[in-house]
């Protein structure tokens, strides 16, 4: 484990000016990590992971409290890239309370993912690209371009507002958000990517 992620526990008592608007985010974090001045997100027990067919990459997934970019916990997801796994998507559902979010023009979103583990194989690119779920639309996917992601360094999705990344006429009925990860150039690669922070705020 990497020294940025041992100190992260550390660092979440800083409460950073990005996380905010936490009481419409997805920090897989309990009311109780928060600060007694800020809001909690919504609860992680709501908040259903699912992987699509897009892929196989992602191996599972779990809450732990070792590498939060905002509080104490983040979602902890396990990728195995090989010649026959080269991508995957992962998807959060927004809670029943607040889903399907109907029009979701204007609204703000965030989110942010790290990847840790070795270097990536020589020659090899990893892409990620944020997506959402409409109920009538299926998987969405910004159009804004990829970010390239590395190992040991945070990668943030920002669209202020969400139209920056998805075309105004499907961001309906919105019930989920993610991201993709696709890698170029086959080759075995075991490591993990924290999620934190994904809104889509009003």
């Amino acid at each position: 484990m990497t020294l940025d992620v041992e100190d992260g526990v550390d660092r979440a008592t800083t409460n950073y000016i990005e996380c905010d608007v936490e009481e419409q985010a997805i920090d897989f974090d309990v009311a109780a990590n928060y600060a007694a001045d800020r809001d909690p997100g919504y609860d992680p027990g709501l908040t259903t992971v699912s992987f699509t067919d897009f892929g196989t990459a992602f191996t599972g997934s779990a809450v732990q409290e070792c590498h939060p970019y905002c509080y104490r916990a983040n979602l902890t997801l396990g990728v195995h890239f090989s010649a026959t796994s080269d991508k995957g998507e992962v998807l959060f559902a927004f809670p029943a309370t607040v889903a399907p979010i109907t029009n979701a023009v204007g609204r703000l979103s965030l989110g942010w993912i790290y990847l840790d583990g070795p270097p990536l194989p020589g020659g090899s690119t990893l892409k990620a690209e944020m997506v959402l779920k409409s109920t009538d639309k299926g998987i969405l996917i910004a159009n804004s371009g990829s970010l390239d992601v590395t190992p040991g360094s945070w990668k943030e999705f920002k669209y202020f507002p969400i139209e920056q990344g998805f075309a105004t006429g499907d961001l309906t009925n919105i019930e989920a958000i993610g991201f993709r990860i696709t890698l170029t150039g086959a080759a075995d690669w075991d490591g993990v990517i924290y999620a934190d922070h994904f809104q889509l705020r009003q």
